[in-house]
């Protein structure tokens, strides 16, 4: 197996996850199937689990902003016994809504979408607050953490006149894109979004 890769059985897989869900090849199990090479992204959005992957060979965390999330010291020493990737999403925050506001001029309140318990989502909505504000945007919260609230927090922000809406990138999202895309055109609300598989899904641009 090539360097670096983690080499692990099926059977010490199943050991290592605590839920799983594999579709293996032609109906095999993950018994019939043994030793194995796999590529898996798993994202530790909390501290304690990424001190718990710290104990561990090879474990490796995805995060928008792994040192915010107090995930890492830094991005050049993230210090511990772990690797992984980041992501510019909230570093790009501030162009989001400003592309919003060149494509609607008459824009004036936005409502972001974002999720208080994801520690990516976080950053994004408190860094643009300071560019929103310099480009006359007055932006209206509309937090959702389950996927049961996304109908009430839509009739909600139409409510509170908003007339534009934007999404952060976080995992509930990533999962939900057709339904928040559907609930946006439904709701006459022309939306931005942080990765271009959402403007597949019918977000207005990304």
């Amino acid at each position: 197996m090539p360097s670096g890769k983690a080499a692990w059985t099926a059977g010490s897989l199943a050991q290592r996850l605590e839920r799983t869900d594999f579709h293996t090849p032609v109906g095999k199990t993950l018994d019939e199937i043994g030793e194995c090479e796999l590529m898996i992204e798993v994202r530790l959005d909390s501290p304690e689990l990424m001190e718990t992957a710290a104990n561990e060979d090879g474990e490796a965390s995805k995060n928008t902003d792994p040192v915010t999330a107090g995930l890492v010291e830094s991005l050049a020493r993230p210090g511990g016994n772990t690797t992984g990737i980041t992501n510019m999403a909230a570093i790009l925050t501030s162009k989001r809504p400003e592309l919003l506001k060149e494509t609607i001029p008459k824009v004036s309140r936005v409502a972001v979408l974002w999720d208080p318990h994801s520690p990516g989502s976080v950053p994004q909505w408190q860094e643009s607050q300071l560019p929103a504000r310099e480009l006359g945007l007055q932006l209206y919260s509309m937090e959702v953490s389950s996927i049961d609230k996304y109908e009430a927090a839509f009739k909600e922000a139409v409510e509170a006149r908003n007339t534009a809406l934007w999404v952060t990138l976080h995992p509930l999202a990533n999962s939900n894109q057709k339904k928040i895309a559907d609930l946006a055109i439904n709701n006459g609300l022309p939306s931005i979004c942080a990765r271009s598989d959402y403007s597949e899904n019918g977000c207005m641009m990304a």
